[in-house]
C-alpha cells in the first residue's frame, strides 16, 4: 500500500462554473475569480495565513447548488439570483488534485468518512486536510456535492498561493453572464418546484 494518494489532474480544456456576486457589500464589483482567505466566511477547504481556495464546479447546476442550498420550507427570492453571475472558466494548467471520492485513497492523508462527510461549522477536519495538501504540494480537491442526492456533481477547490483576485493565473474566465432563466427553471423543477420565491427551495448561503 502506498502512502501517495491517488490523484486526479484537471485538464486546461476542463469546463469548470462559478456563481458569484456582481456587487460585494460594500460597493465594488464582484470577480469571476476569487481565492477565500478563511477569515470572514470559513467555507469547506480554506487555508490559513496567505494562501487561498476557489470553489467550483463541474457543471453550472453544481454551482447554482452549492451557492444556493436546499433547505426544507426556506427560499430565496429571483432578486437575489439576479444579483449574481455564472462565469464559465479552466485552469491555465494541469492542476494535480486530491480526490476524495477514490476508494483506494481511503486511510491516505486522514482521509475518511468523516472527512468526506463533514459537514460541522468551520469544518475543522476538511481544513487540516487542505492545509496538508497544500504543504505537500497539491492543487486541490476534487469530491462530490453533499448537497446533491444524485451525487453526480463534482466540486473542486483550486489553491493557489496567495488569496484574493487571481484572474488568467491559475483560473481562465471564458464566458460570463447573468444566470440563465433556464438553469433557475431547471433547479427549481428538480427540487420539486417550478419556480423560486417566497416559498422556494433555495436558501442564501450565508
Amino acid at each position: 500500500m502506498t502512502n501517495e494518494p491517488t490523484a486526479y489532474r484537471l485538464e486546461p480544456g476542463t469546463e469548470l462554473f462559478r456563481i458569484y456576486r456582481r456587487e460585494l457589500a460594500d460597493g465594488t464589483p464582484g470577480l469571476p475569480v476569487w481565492f477565500c482567505d478563511g477569515l470572514k466566511q470559513v467555507c469547506r477547504f480554506d487555508l490559513s495565513g496567505e494562501p487561498g481556495t476557489c470553489y467550483v464546479a463541474s457543471s453550472p447546476g453544481g454551482a447554482f447548488i452549492e451557492v444556493f442550498r436546499r433547505v426544507a420550507g426556506l427560499g430565496v427570492p429571483q432578486t437575489e439570483v439576479d444579483k449574481r453571475s455564472l462565469v464559465r472558466l479552466s485552469v491555465t494548467s494541469e492542476q494535480i488534485l486530491v480526490d476524495l471520492n477514490v476508494n483506494a485513497n481511503l486511510g491516505i492523508m486522514g482521509i475518511d468518512a468523516r472527512l468526506v462527510h463533514e459537514t460541522a461549522e468551520g469544518y475543522p477536519r476538511s481544513r487540516k486536510f487542505a492545509q496538508r495538501a497544500f504543504s505537500e504540494g497539491l492543487g486541490g480537491v476534487r469530491w462530490k456535492s453533499l448537497r446533491d442526492l444524485t451525487v453526480s456533481r463534482i466540486n473542486y477547490a483550486v489553491f493557489s498561493p496567495l488569496s484574493g483576485p487571481d484572474e488568467g493565473k491559475l483560473l481562465n474566465p471564458e464566458e460570463t453572464g447573468p444566470i440563465p432563466d433556464v438553469l433557475v427553471a431547471a433547479m427549481a423543477s428538480e427540487f420539486g418546484g417550478t419556480v423560486l420565491g417566497p416559498s422556494g427551495l433555495y436558501p442564501i448561503r450565508a
